[in-house]
């Protein structure tokens, strides 16, 4: 649905911008760990500890939002 696209652009807007630019370039623009790594001039386990840390940060404040949304 267009609104869940919208709630996860806002929250991707929140994150720290190395971890958003990691996980847009892994998720979106569909690179590999390994080519991602090359494009930020990181390793591959850098990357993939900043995707895994966009994705806490993620589900943490969409969470938040959808409850602040309920109550």
């Amino acid at each position: 649905p267009g609104w869940l696209l919208q709630q996860v652009s806002r929250a991707l807007g929140r994150l720290a911008p190395e971890r958003a630019e990691a996980f847009a370039l892994r998720v979106f623009g569909g690179l590999s760990a390994a080519e991602t790594a090359g494009v930020l001039g990181k390793s591959e386990s850098a990357v993939k500890m900043l995707v895994h840390r966009a994705l806490k940060d993620l589900r943490q404040i969409l969470d938040m939002d959808l409850h602040v949304e309920e109550g």
